[in-house]
């Protein structure tokens, strides 16, 4: 059984001492992993380290978002095998799709961003508009039954 106990909040991995979930392999009811049941206060310490990084990311060049992105490129091909099997186990999806749809696209979407981000247009003039597409804030969700909370710039 993989232990999932952390969560991801400014750039580093944080240690989780509270209730978990269990995840099922779809074919056997099998519990084959335990995730954080993060809590409010997590969502919110997350999503202040998210807001505080907002401005600098928000201004941040060309070449850095075409890094930023090529990383996440090479990190979903690197592991594309892990997040293929991950997904078969746990939906029950056949291995061949999990592995073309769930594994394959995210990292062929990112590809086809590396390739249209140095030529897309930021701002757009429609009419007598100007259009400009500019980052406006952090949104997170947390959902447990129907509990859901947002928060933007």
């Amino acid at each position: 059984m993989n232990d999932l106990s952390r969560n991801y909040i400014n750039g580093q991995w944080v240690d989780w001492r509270g209730d978990t979930l269990d995840v099922h392999e779809a074919a056997t009811g099998e519990v084959i992993a335990k995730v954080p049941a993060s809590n409010r206060a997590v969502m919110e310490q997350a999503i202040a380290a998210a807001h505080d990084a907002f401005e600098t990311w928000s201004e941040s060049t060309l070449e850095q978002r075409l890094k930023v992105l090529e990383q996440l490129h090479e990190g979903l091909t690197a592991r594309s095998d892990e997040i293929a099997e991950t997904i078969c186990r746990e939906v029950g999806m056949p291995i061949k799709l999990a592995t073309g749809i769930q594994a394959g696209l995210p990292a062929t979407i990112t590809k086809s961003y590396l390739k249209l981000l140095p030529d897309f247009a930021f701002t757009e003039q429609v009419k007598n508009s100007e259009v400009q597409y500019a980052p406006v804030g952090v949104v997170a969700v947390l959902r447990r039954g129907t509990t859901r909370c947002t928060r933007s710039s």
